[in-house]
């Protein structure tokens, strides 16, 4: 019995020193210090980084002298992008100039929502615009091909009327 609460008084010692680092994906936050716990890691299999292209306010005087000004920059995972290239593959993001943090694969532009970006330059590039909304209107032409005089009656009109 004394061996099993000593090994388990072992894992547990060896556990609490040990951090956790988890991976993060685009749009959700990330580390700028190893000293997090757990540290987020942004995705390298999607070839995001950890950037920032805006700042809040920190409203707690006390924890406010410890940021620059007291603003705190706001660091998230994002897509690297060239400005005049190819559009963000996110919908509605533009390619913004962010500091970034870590591994940068060269660039010095990721894709934010135009809201979120603070340093918005000229050079933002193209951006793919919000999908339209699902829902028809009569205005909308009918685009289904029409299947000829054999086909079923569409599901939608009655052969007897309304």
């Amino acid at each position: 019995m004394a061996r099993v609460v000593i090994c388990f008084l072992v894992a547990a010692g060896l556990a609490a020193g040990c951090k956790s680092k988890i991976r993060a994906y685009e749009g959700q936050a990330c580390s700028t210090t190893s000293d997090d716990d757990p540290e987020r890691v942004c995705s390298p299999t999607q070839d995001l980084v950890c950037a920032s292209s805006y700042s809040v306010p920190v409203t707690n005087p006390e924890q406010a002298r410890r940021y620059d000004g007291g603003v705190n920059k706001v660091y998230v995972c994002r897509l690297v992008c060239d400005p005049g290239g190819e559009p963000c593959a996110v919908e509605d993001t533009i390619c913004c100039p962010v500091a970034i943090h870590g591994k940068d694969y060269g660039k010095a532009h990721a894709c934010v929502q135009p809201e979120r970006c603070q340093t918005l330059a000229r050079d933002a590039g193209p951006r793919i615009p919000p999908a339209p909304d699902a829902a028809r209107t009569d205005s909308q032409p009918d685009t289904r091909p029409d299947a000829g005089p054999d086909a079923a009656p569409d599901a939608t009109t009655r052969e007897d009327g309304p």
